[in-house]
């Protein structure tokens, strides 16, 4: 376990989180984003001015949350940050995902917890009910299917998924031509020539 990687907690800090800051985040109307991103920085967590999270995040140490740009996080998402985790710009984790940065060694009976971090990378999307585990990196732009198990890195513009979540195929946008015509039933006209 590297010291760099996991850290005691700020006992002060800590208790407050637990008796005050975890209730008023989770108490929060729906649409508060600015109020909810006020509580988690007293605490310590690095978060832009546009990172949205919803009220029903359990995130269990705030001062080890990073998140970019524009990132969204949804309802019931499960944070156990003993660990730093890294979230890129435009970065989407999905609702009741869990993001665990400790786990034990199912085959090494009393060995001590295993701790490391979790990256996800800048334009990647972690789809609903999946779970990643610690010391995963989810590349730029790489999604993760829903309820997957993530318990190895998962390379950048790839489409992961399953249990254990393995590379599918690449991530790719198809460029759409633009509507010419009305569609069945609809009303619209075909643009001005």
């Amino acid at each position: 376990m590297n010291s760099l990687q996991s850290q005691p907690d700020p006992p002060i800090r800590s208790f407050l989180w637990k008796l005050f800051g975890r209730r008023l985040f989770s108490m929060s109307y729906h649409n508060w984003y600015g109020f909810r991103r006020r509580i988690l920085r007293a605490f310590g967590a690095r978060v832009s001015n546009s990172t949205n999270l919803r009220p029903t995040v359990a995130l269990d140490r705030p001062w080890n949350l990073r998140c970019g740009e524009q990132v969204l996080i949804g309802d019931y998402a499960l944070f156990l940050a003993r660990c730093p985790i890294t979230i890129g710009d435009r970065a989407v984790v999905s609702q009741r995902t869990s993001l665990l940065t400790e786990a034990r060694d199912h085959t090494r009976p009393g060995a001590a917890p295993i701790h490391r971090p979790i990256t996800i990378g800048p334009d990647a999307w972690v789809a609903t009910d999946a779970l990643v585990l610690p010391g995963v990196t989810i590349g730029a732009g790489a999604v993760i299917g829903a309820r997957s198990m993530v318990d190895a890195d998962v390379p950048a513009w790839m489409i992961a998924a399953g249990d254990p979540a393995r590379p599918l195929k690449k991530r790719e946008f198809r460029v759409e031509a633009p509507v010419t015509s009305a569609a069945p039933g609809g009303n619209s006209h075909a643009p001005a020539s």
